[in-house]
């Protein structure tokens, strides 16, 4: 396990996206549980964006305290008209919500698909 971050080693990780190869010949549609899904071969694969699931202490930190903003924003909004506050709140929570943005796109990484051969030895009972 050389390789950065490591594969196969149990990590939990959310799919984000995938990079198809630029003339993919086994791209089409597909039916799976009565919906349209377009389908591709690994082989037309370039790489998948995932991200890892367990999140930091600094991450549970502020999107703790963007709820808490979000709360707040909404009590502010039904109980008074006072723009000064509402305006600062919600400078403070998109300043959060960026930071939250930014935290969750540097704990993301792409894999790129391998080839490997499996040999299994079976002996008739």
């Amino acid at each position: 396990m050389n390789e950065k971050p490591p594969r196969g080693n149990g990590t939990v990780c959310k799919f984000i996206s995938v990079k198809i190869k630029e003339n993919a010949t086994s791209h089409r549609i597909k039916i799976y549980n009565n919906r349209k899904v377009w389908a591709v071969s690994i082989e037309d694969v370039e790489w998948i964006t995932v991200e890892l699931m367990d999140n930091t202490d600094e991450i549970d930190t502020v999107a703790k305290k963007v709820n808490n903003l979000e709360q707040k924003l909404k009590e502010t909004d039904s109980t008074t008209n006072i723009n000064t506050i509402t305006t600062n709140i919600k400078r403070e929570l998109e300043i959060l919500q960026e930071e939250l943005k930014v935290m969750h796109h540097g704990r993301q990484f792409n894999i790129t698909p391998e080839r490997r051969i499996v040999e299994a030895t079976v002996q008739p009972s």
